[in-house]
């Protein structure tokens, strides 16, 4: 899956690098989808290794964030 500023990684199959804080589509238990940001560790086997602020859940895609620019 593809978009104009980037591509999105299916979050089962190509999970990002650990501790790399990226953008999410999270999916919630009525089937709506929504963004939030997050990082995973392999580590965290409760909650499939993603750390997410706002109560992010069943993690679907990922894509990298862009650097913070200089100056």
């Amino acid at each position: 899956m593809s978009t104009k500023n980037g591509v999105w990684h299916d979050a089962r199959l190509d999970p990002p690098p650990d501790g790399q804080r990226v953008l999410c589509i999270k999916e919630n238990k009525k089937g709506n989808r929504d963004y939030c940001f997050g990082a995973r560790w392999a580590g965290r086997q409760w909650d499939d290794g993603w750390i997410t602020g706002g109560g992010c859940n069943n993690i679907l895609y990922w894509m990298p964030l862009p650097g913070i620019p200089e100056g």
